[in-house]
């Protein structure tokens, strides 16, 4: 195998736990449906029949349901203090700044790809210095704290295969040399175009049947250090 010059992860799951609490007692695997129940009954309602479209109907593109997710959010008023509360209510994993840092040492170029909120990605970039990052919405906010619009990229399913050739014909890397890191079912595509894929702690038997490798741990021993022993040869 081709030694590994550029690392991608997924972020929800991979990087971060999907642990989000957008009320006591209740938690989220994901930002976007974290932020609707914390802004009422009638948003997480209209969420959940929004999701449902998704799902049934096939000429209703991601892109789409994320733009309509969002006018949600500004509907019922999201203020920028609660939506960055609850970005930063999500942990990462262990292991993640060792991670990181190791891949770095060793000239590894890192990248996350989600299909979801840029500002988590901010996060992962400013803590361990990922140096490309790609992911489906971006906030602008007011200067009162109200959302004032958004900017929505295809990077979900398909799409982020799309996108990590893209970033490989910019680097000049051979997608022999680049490894991918991911638990969701919509890293199927792009584990399987990957030289390298991981499927990490996933319950998607879909990605494990695509991945090169699989890591399964217990549930509170998850520890993302575990992909270096492939990714660093």
């Amino acid at each position: 195998m081709a030694k590994i010059k550029l690392a991608a992860f997924d972020l929800e799951g991979t990087v971060f736990k999907k642990i989000y609490r957008a009320m006591a007692g209740k938690e989220f695997e994901s930002a976007w449906g974290a932020l609707s129940s914390y802004l009422g009954e009638n948003a997480a309602r209209e969420d959940e029949v929004n999701r449902n479209k998704y799902h049934k109907e096939g000429n209703y593109s991601y892109s789409n349901w994320v733009r309509d997710t969002i006018k949600i959010y500004q509907k019922y008023g999201l203020k920028k203090d609660c939506f960055d509360k609850m970005i930063n209510s999500v942990e990462y994993h262990d292991g993640v700044a060792e991670t990181f840092r190791e891949l770095r040492n060793n000239g590894i170029i890192t990248a996350t790809i989600s299909g979801g909120l840029k500002a988590l990605a901010d996060r992962v970039g400013l803590d361990h210095k990922v140096e490309h990052s790609f992911t489906a919405a971006e906030l602008f906010w007011c200067p009162q704290g109200t959302l004032h619009h958004w900017n929505i990229i295809p990077t979900d399913f398909v799409h982020k295969r799309s996108v990590f050739e893209i970033l490989l014909q910019e680097l000049g890397i051979d997608r022999s040399e680049a490894a991918f890191v991911g638990d969701g079912i919509n890293d199927v595509d792009i584990a399987a175009h990957a030289g390298m894929s991981i499927a990490f702690n996933s319950k998607y038997e879909e990605l494990k049947a695509v991945a090169h490798h699989t890591i399964d741990q217990r549930v509170g021993g998850q520890n993302l250090s575990a992909v270096l022993d492939f990714i660093i040869s």
